[in-house]
């Protein structure tokens, strides 16, 4: 039995709509704790299986199930682009919802972000795939203080984590 034995299942009895989807979990090196990579992803040691590399040896735990719903997210707001059809066209309607909401001080914080992180990418791109994603797991797996969001992006957070709470079904909506 692996150390990543019943953690998708609990993952997803609490988040339902992640449940729609199957990804490999596996130890794996790198800059980040954590790296995600869609079945289409080019650099998927898993080609053709979305699969998520834990790179941080010490988590462990709820930090770990923290730290891999987080990256699941990255899923459902993506869009395949071999068929151009988002993965969950509630969740990437409710992201670009999100997105609308940035205040200039978050701008500025996100900018600070990508001039550090941006690894060769578009601001568009580090905002779209990282940073947007970065917000919605802050809040949704308590990793942000909740002051750092305004009240309308509480509001529209908690939607979205009612979405991911729901029945599998919602998502076809």
């Amino acid at each position: 039995m692996d150390e990543f034995t019943g953690l998708t299942e609990a993952i997803t009895q609490q988040y339902p709509v992640l449940g729609q989807h199957r990804f490999v979990l596996q130890r794996g090196t790198g800059s980040h704790s954590l790296e995600f990579f869609p079945a289409w992803g080019r650099d998927n040691p898993n080609p053709g299986e979305h699969t998520i590399e834990v790179r941080e040896p010490s988590l462990k735990g709820q930090r770990l199930q923290e730290a891999v719903t987080g990256d699941m997210l990255h899923l459902l707001g993506a869009v395949d682009p071999r068929s151009g059809v988002a993965i969950d066209p509630t969740f990437l309607r409710l992201k670009r919802q999100f997105a609308a909401t940035i205040t200039p001080d978050q701008k500025a914080l996100d900018l600070a972000a990508y001039r550090r992180d941006h690894e060769g990418r578009s601001f568009e791109d580090f905002m779209d795939r990282s940073r947007l994603d970065a917000y919605l797991r802050g809040y949704i797996v308590n990793q942000w203080p909740r002051e750092f969001y305004t009240s309308q992006q509480r509001s529209l957070l908690e939607t979205i984590r009612q979405y991911l709470q729901g029945p599998p079904e919602t998502a076809a909506r």
